[in-house]
């Protein structure tokens, strides 16, 4: 099971016991390092956990019932996104756009990234295909992390025309605000690399998706890693 997968299949237990006890020192030390701005998110949410870990972290109701997140399963979570982006090749200073809904995975797709030194992209689940298009080309995003289909389909438009994507080298779709996705069960979510000769295609922008990928040159664009 891939990093993104667990996000939602495992589901710790929140504890209600007491948080860990700060002495007085690390707290003097941590309001200093925030003062100076000699601490990064990554490190405060590592910080969190080491002295929070059962604690409630995020929250986010399906159907009525709130799901409960503690701040260990925030900062595992995300870590293990970062060594996903890591495997993928993405460095420090590269670009990672982020696009879907808002939902706890959305928090560590973000984290995850900045935990690599990598720059995260965020991208409206509203936007229109051209514009992500524009964004994610702008920014120089080698990897695009989505939601669900809709935003992968997005992503797949702005591969087919106005020249692609150049840049793009991964797609990931982990950020699925289905229900559902606390199972475990189905198909695993999509994941892709795009070849360099399919990053660019001569198709004409299309509003028809079945359109833009049925024109000539676009063919299958995606192989599994």
């Amino acid at each position: 099971m891939s990093a993104l997968d667990s996000m939602r299949t495992e589901r710790p237990d929140v504890q209600a016991s007491s948080a860990k006890p700060v002495s007085a020192p690390n707290a003097t030390s941590l309001r200093s390092a925030l003062q100076d701005a000699a601490i990064t998110i990554p490190q405060l949410l590592r910080n969190r956990a080491e002295h929070h870990g059962d604690r409630l972290a995020l929250r986010e109701k399906e159907y009525g019932i709130w799901n409960r997140y503690s701040w260990t399963h925030y900062y595992e979570t995300a870590r293990a996104i970062a060594l996903g982006l890591m495997s993928l090749g993405v460095k420090p200073g590269d670009r990672v756009a982020i696009a879907g809904e808002d939902t706890p995975e959305w928090f560590y797709a973000d984290l995850g990234t900045q935990m690599i030194g990598a720059v995260a992209v965020g991208i409206y689940p509203t936007n229109p295909w051209v514009e992500l298009q524009y964004i994610v080309r702008h920014s120089g995003s080698r990897v695009v992390v989505t939601g669900d289909q809709e935003q992968t389909d997005k992503v797949l438009d702005a591969i087919a025309n106005n020249d692609g994507l150049p840049a793009l080298e991964a797609m990931r779709r982990g950020l699925s605000g289905h229900p559902g996705r606390t199972t475990g069960t189905g198909p695993a979510p999509a994941r892709s690399r795009i070849p360099p000769a399919t990053r660019r295609s001569s198709c004409p922008p299309s509003a028809d998706r079945r359109a833009a990928r049925s024109c000539p040159g676009s063919g299958p664009r995606r192989r599994a890693w």
